[in-house]
């Protein structure tokens, strides 16, 4: 009997160890299920982060890439000969990511976005346009090109710095 006593307490021993170590199972998945939800939200939150950086970097490359396109027309414009061509606003970088790339897939739907057509093949089309009139000898032609080549620039400019506070917005 007093073995059986015994036992019985031992038993219950057990068990109440077990349900403590039970109720530290819960306690721990609970604070690991918060520990991922935690991490996931940040994880989410950093993908955004670099979403939205790579995006303006981007952007800010594009600027880049326009000053250098308008530099290439001046320094066409300067050679003796000005039968050379430049390319359309769908063929540039801007262009490709406007019209085929990311931009066309992840902002379209934005109007910041779409207000960078016009300018931005402004800026192509006065472009060519100018080394047409350098090429023909009507200077006069040339620099109102040229000038509204530069416009259309800083439209462009404004849309995309416009567009990427949409960016950081949505």
């Amino acid at each position: 009997m007093k073995q059986i006593v015994i036992q019985a307490s031992e038993i219950k021993e057990i068990v109440h160890n077990n349900q403590s170590s039970a109720i530290d199972v819960a306690s721990s998945s609970t604070q690991i299920g918060q520990v991922v939800e935690d991490v996931l939200h940040r994880s989410k939150q950093m993908q955004q982060v670099i979403h939205n950086a790579a995006t303006a970097s981007f952007l800010n490359t594009t600027k880049l890439d326009h000053a250098v396109w308008k530099s290439s027309v001046y320094q066409l414009i300067e050679k003796p000969q000005h039968n050379h061509s430049v390319n359309s606003h769908t063929e540039c970088r801007l262009g490709q990511w406007y019209f085929k790339g990311f931009g066309a897939e992840n902002y379209q739907h934005l109007s910041n976005f779409k207000a960078l057509d016009a300018p931005h093949k402004a800026v192509h089309e006065a472009g060519k346009a100018a080394l047409n009139a350098r090429q023909k000898g009507n200077l006069p032609e040339m620099v109102k090109q040229l000038h509204s080549m530069e416009d259309a620039s800083m439209r462009v400019v404004h849309c995309i710095d416009n567009l990427m506070r949409d960016v950081y917005r949505a």
